[in-house]
């Protein structure tokens, strides 16, 4: 039940959250992505994964939809960076829905785990039934299996987008959600792949 606010000092905001998780405390901190995952990038790989701490790190402003604040808060090497920690655990919802569901997951989960938010709104794909399984992929569209489209996060509604179309032009595919980045839902990738 206790909030601090570190201030524009990530590696600060990353060493204060591996001390309060080293005594048994779960640990949420928020940044911006392009922050939490260079600025504090040490702090994050050697204090939070190697030991294998219960921090939740939300990576708010992926990718390249902040725009106006500059190429310096565009986070678009974050995945790789956490991807290479050891320990660590990479989700991405697609909407406000997801988002949601993988916050509930986020309270329960041990261990380090980095939530990358994006800025923008989007419109809800998922409706109030969808539940959110950690390392599954979700098979959103199913209309053969000419292509399949690996997405994760916002981009999940273009993706939709160009179904329809395929779909228009006689082309089956599969739009496959990646919300759970790593670790990668490879079965499904494999199932995929094979698939004709």
């Amino acid at each position: 039940g206790r909030e601090f606010t570190i201030g524009i000092a990530e590696q600060n905001l990353i060493a204060t959250a591996a001390g309060l998780a080293s005594c048994n405390n779960k640990v949420f901190t928020s940044t911006f992505a392009v922050f939490a995952s260079m600025r504090a990038c040490e702090q994050v790989r050697s204090l939070i994964c190697y030991p294998r701490l219960n921090v939740t790190i939300l990576g708010t402003h992926t990718g390249l939809q902040v725009g106006g604040d500059g190429a310096t808060h565009a986070a678009i090497e974050d995945v790789s960076i956490m991807r290479a920690f050891p320990n660590m655990t990479i989700i991405q919802p697609a909407d406000a829905i997801a988002a949601r569901q993988m916050v509930s997951v986020a309270f329960d989960f041990d261990g380090p785990l980095y939530v990358r938010l994006h800025r923008n709104p989007v419109d809800d794909i998922y409706d109030k039934n969808y539940t959110f399984k950690l390392g599954k992929a979700n098979i959103v569209v199913d209309t053969g299996d000419d292509l399949t489209l690996i997405v994760s996060g916002i981009l999940l509604s273009k993706a939709l987008q160009a179904s329809k179309v395929l779909k228009e032009k006689n082309i089956g595919v599969k739009v496959l959600d990646m919300s759970t980045i790593k670790p990668l839902d490879k079965d499904a990738v494999i199932k995929c792949a094979t698939a004709a």
